[in-house]
C-alpha cells in the first residue's frame, strides 16, 4: 500500500479573489476513486469539478485546467481517462482534448505541467467529473491544480493526486 502524504481533498478557486474569478471547486471523489488498489485492481483518481459562480461579469467560465501528476507518468502509464460534463460522457482523445504536458513543454497559458483537460465548463451550472486510471500505483500527495478561462489564470492550489515516490 502506498502512503498518503498530507494533501487536501479539495481545491476551491472560488475563494481566490482578484479582478476576475474562476469560481470552480475541485473535489477528489473518494467514493469513485481507487486510491489504494488491492491485487487485480488499478489505481484510479476521480475529481468532481463544479462551477459555483454567479452570472456576473467578475466570474469567468472555465476554458481548461491542468492537473499536476508525477513527472514520470507518460501516456503508457494511463489505462483510461473519462470525462463527464453535466451527465454527458465526452469523447476523450489523448493528445487533443486531453494532453500530458511536461515541465519542458508546459501549458502555454498557465505554465503548468500535468494532464491538461481542454473541456469548457459553465461558471454557474457546470458540473464535470474526470477520472484517470493508471497501470501502476503511485503514492498519493499534493498536486497542482491550474485553471484558465476568460483570459484569467489561477494557480497555487493543490489537491490529492498521483505523486512520485
Amino acid at each position: 500500500m502506498k502512503s498518503i502524504k498530507t494533501c487536501s481533498g479539495t481545491a476551491d478557486y472560488s475563494k481566490v479573489t482578484g479582478d476576475r474569478i474562476l469560481p470552480f471547486l475541485f473535489v477528489l471523489n473518494e467514493a469513485d476513486s481507487v486510491l489504494n488498489p488491492v491485487e487485480g485492481e488499478l489505481q484510479k483518481f476521480c475529481y468532481d469539478v463544479t462551477g459555483v459562480g454567479q452570472d456576473d461579469e467578475i466570474y469567468d467560465d472555465l476554458s481548461h485546467f491542468v492537473l499536476g501528476i508525477c513527472k514520470d507518468i507518460s501516456s503508457e502509464n494511463i489505462a483510461a481517462i473519462s470525462v463527464i460534463i453535466n451527465g454527458v460522457t465526452q469523447d476523450v482523445v489523448l493528445g487533443e482534448n486531453v494532453e500530458i504536458l511536461t515541465e519542458e513543454n508546459p501549458d502555454p497559458t498557465t505554465e503548468c505541467a500535468g494532464i491538461k483537460f481542454d473541456f469548457p465548463l459553465d461558471k454557474v451550472e457546470g458540473e464535470m467529473q474526470v477520472c484517470i486510471t493508471f497501470t501502476q500505483t503511485y503514492p498519493v500527495g499534493p498536486v497542482n491544480v491550474c485553471v484558465f478561462g476568460g483570459n484569467t489564470v489561477a494557480t497555487g492550489l493543490t489537491i490529492c493526486g498521483p505523486v512520485c515516490g
